[in-house]
């Protein structure tokens, strides 16, 4: 049989249905919103060798388990799209994920990961990450302790929905390839332009929304950037705009959000730097 993908998703699959695709030959597998539950066997999952794509996403898996000697990670050396979305999977799934040397994508949003954790040390593995997804995870403190240098190849980047704090830290400047960035639903905080965001040029869709950023000062983070196409700052606070000379900036804006502000100040204009966009 050549099958080479194979979507098993919303068909209230259980648990012992997952025998039955132990050594298949596909290179994508979708099981997602079905009925799988509390701890998966590593040991199933790694007989899937030719395996490229796979979606467990929408269960209620709460751990991959090592049940037999010697599968205490993934080793699906040809993974390179793994989506653990929507589940109970708490911070111990990091560590059964580091084997995973060709993986490009990594969605374990919306988990019970939470608190502080070293992504480097859990990841160390995946070296060719260029998604990393982690929304909705009430993570407190992953910016400040890990080495952002080591993940030069991430092109998106996925923290909203989380409490993280702060201002943005300089190493995640070091992330040249990113282009999607999505720091939403936090608590990170700027006045002013953002060395760490100014040194981010390829940036193209950029999500600020529920932030402490003041506005429009912050926005002189991208004055240098040419490829900005998307940029939302909703529920953010407005502040007046400082009195010097209006910034022309090199992108050309095409969706541009700003509702829902906190202004401080009785009358706030429009951002100035929109002007040099409405051509």
């Amino acid at each position: 049989m050549n099958l080479e993908e194979l979507d098993l998703s919303g068909n209230r699959l259980k648990n012992s249905d997952l025998t039955y695709i132990k050594g298949l030959s596909v290179k994508s597998l979708n099981i997602g919103g079905n009925l799988v539950q509390g701890s998966i066997d590593i040991g199933v999952l790694n007989n899937l060798t030719k395996l490229k794509e796979l979606d467990m996403s929408n269960n209620e898996i709460e751990s991959l388990q090592y049940f037999h000697d010697g599968e205490r990670q993934l080793k699906l050396i040809n993974l390179e799209k793994l989506d653990l979305s929507y589940n109970f999977f708490n911070n111990t799934l990091l560590a059964r994920l580091g084997g995973l040397s060709n993986l490009k994508s990594l969605n374990v949003g919306n988990n019970l990961i939470n608190g502080s954790i070293n992504i480097i040390e859990e990841l160390d593995g995946l070296i060719n990450l260029e998604e990393l997804v982690l929304d909705g995870s009430h993570l407190s403190n992953i910016l400040h302790s890990i080495r952002w240098c080591d993940l030069r190849k991430l092109e998106v980047l996925d923290i909203s929905e989380n409490a993280l704090e702060g201002e943005l830290p300089s190493c995640l400047a070091n992330l040249s390839s990113l282009y999607h960035l999505d720091i939403s639903g936090n608590q990170f905080i700027g006045n002013g332009a953002s060395t760490t965001l100014a040194n981010l040029t390829l940036l193209k869709f950029v999500f600020l929304t529920r932030n402490l950023f003041k506005v429009p000062s912050f926005f002189m983070s991208f004055a240098n950037h040419s490829h900005l196409e998307v940029l939302f700052s909703d529920q953010i606070e407005l502040v007046k705009e400082p009195a010097i000379r209006t910034w022309i900036p090199k992108f050309q804006i095409k969706v541009f959000r700003l509702s829902n502000c906190t202004p401080k100040e009785v009358h706030n204009e429009v951002p100035k730097f929109l002007y040099t966009n409405m051509t």
